[in-house]
């Protein structure tokens, strides 16, 4: 990133340097966008794409609104949702639970194509009442689940 002048001392602030880092030296296919609604990120994830997200990180580590002053980068890679209906919605999508998590739904599913991943996600949204996303902060060793409008909000 230095020798690249993407950087003078290793942070680096823009999406674009981090594209073209990304593209350039590890040969990732990566791109800049606005940042998705909930349908589009979870048919992202279940295509197995991630994101790369700029948030504030406040005290506890989760996302906070502080004017880019505690910026850092995470990489959104899942989604948990609470659903507050019974399963019908699902149609054929194979779903499991387990006792000791009753309300904690697995999906079985493989998607052969983008086509039943879109159908389960308009399927998902429309029922769901609490969203949150998986994210990872590169210099923490856990992953931390936060809500989806907390991320959203940052941008």
């Amino acid at each position: 990133a230095i020798d690249s002048r993407h950087t003078t001392y290793g942070e680096i602030f823009s999406a674009f340097s981090l594209c073209d880092l990304s593209q350039r030296f590890y040969g990732i296919s990566s791109s800049v966008k606005r940042f998705p609604d909930f349908f589009d990120a979870i048919c992202d994830l279940l295509s197995g794409k991630l994101y790369l997200v700029p948030y504030d990180v406040s005290g506890n580590g989760e996302p906070g609104i502080y004017g880019g002053k505690n910026a850092h980068w995470g990489i959104m890679m899942g989604f948990v949702v609470e659903i507050t209906r019974d399963l019908s919605f699902l149609g054929d999508f194979k779903v499991s639970s387990s006792n000791e998590f009753p309300r904690l739904l697995f999906l079985e599913e493989v998607f052969d194509s983008f086509e039943k991943v879109c159908k389960f996600c308009m399927n998902l949204v429309a029922v769901c009442c609490e969203s949150w996303v998986i994210c990872q902060q590169p210099k923490s060793k856990y992953q931390g689940i936060w809500r989806f409008e907390a991320v959203s909000y940052t941008h």
